[in-house]
This record gives C-alpha cells, sequence and structure tokens, in this order.
C-alpha cells in the first residue's frame, strides 16, 4: 500500500493571510469589502482575476499580480500561522502522511514564511502558482 498524501492550500488554512490579502487588493480596489473578497476564494481564485484582467471594463484590467505580489508578500511574511497548525504538521508528518502545498500563491514567499517557522523540511513539496494556475492540475 503506497503512502498517504494530505493536500493543503496555503492561504486560509496555514497562514491568516485574509486581512493582508484585504488590505493589499484595497489599494487596487478601494470599496472591495471582506465578503466581496472572501467570495473570491469560493472557486479559483487565480482564475476570478484572470478573468478580470480580460475585461476592459474592470478596474483590475490595469493591475498585474506583479504589482500586486511586491505589495502582498511584503506584508504577508508577518500574518501568524493558524493556532495549532505547526502541531498538526509535525504530528501528520511522525504519523507518516506526505504533505503537499497546492497554493494559487507563488511558491518561493511560501518557502520563505515556512521557513520562518521551522516547517519547510516537514513538505514533500509545495507546489505555488508559478508551478501552474490550475490547482487541478497541480493535484494531478
Amino acid at each position: 500500500m503506497g503512502k498517504k498524501i494530505i493536500l493543503f492550500d496555503f492561504d486560509g488554512v496555514i497562514v491568516d493571510s485574509l486581512g493582508v490579502a484585504l488590505k493589499t487588493q484595497q489599494t487596487f480596489e478601494p470599496a472591495l469589502t471582506e465578503s466581496e473578497m472572501r467570495k473570491r476564494f469560493e472557486g479559483n481564485i487565480k482564475e476570478y482575476y484572470d478573468n478580470q484582467q480580460k475585461n476592459p471594463q474592470s478596474s483590475l484590467s490595469k493591475t498585474n499580480e506583479e504589482e500586486y505580489y511586491n505589495a502582498y508578500i511584503p506584508a504577508f511574511m508577518s500574518c501568524p500561522l493558524f493556532g495549532g497548525m505547526a502541531e498538526v504538521i509535525k504530528n501528520l508528518k511522525a504519523d507518516g502522511y506526505l504533505l503537499v502545498i497546492v497554493s494559487s500563491t507563488i511558491t518561493s514567499p511560501i518557502r520563505e514564511y515556512l521557513s520562518k517557522y521551522n516547517l519547510t523540511h516537514y513538505f514533500t513539496e509545495i507546489m505555488g502558482g508559478d508551478v501552474h494556475s490550475s490547482k487541478v492540475e497541480k493535484i494531478k
């Protein structure tokens, strides 16, 4: 029997980053509410923004991913882990699970963040939005 794999999203699962993501996005969309931001995460957040980029009427058509991440990453590095998450990760690894992160956030800041908490080595793979924009493809 093969090893069991546990797939984690990163933002909103391991790290409590909603407040920073909202504040960053509000620099591009000042009227954006927390409720509206949460709705964007109900599907694939990357697809939502990619569709907005294609719409010339969208206020987001003038922003780009690089601008967003240049503002987001330094702020997100100060976000807390969700309470108890470090212990969950350590215990799952100790129980023999392979742990993988599948995220829309780019890989390098995820690695940097996990390193800050000495958690990087618990993950067999970290696949961010730079690996592929589709989480489905990354899971395959």
